[in-house]
């Protein structure tokens, strides 16, 4: 292969490659987001100011047993504010 087919085809794989990227970029834009998984997500308000409270976290599952009627364990609780703090940061 000569010098300057070795280039076009060089050239080619590069407009190639771009291209591609430009379409993923498009389709990343175009795809929506997925919402939130966690039962703990309306009621983020409501943790954050138990916390501000000094409420430990299995008090605030001992308050959404009680009056959200949600089960759901301390350990729980706990990741979720942890990610929500990682996200935040």
């Amino acid at each position: 292969m000569s010098g300057s087919s070795e280039l076009t085809l060089l050239r080619n794989q590069t407009a190639t490659v771009l291209n591609m990227d430009e379409n993923i970029r498009m389709l990343l834009e175009q795809t929506p987001e997925k919402p939130p998984r966690s039962k703990l997500e309306p009621h983020a308000d409501v943790i954050v100011t138990l916390r501000r409270k000094r409420r430990s976290y299995r008090e605030i599952a001992e308050f959404f047993r009680e009056h959200l009627a949600i089960a759901v364990a301390p350990s729980t609780i706990h990741d979720f504010v942890r990610i929500r703090r990682r996200r935040e940061n």
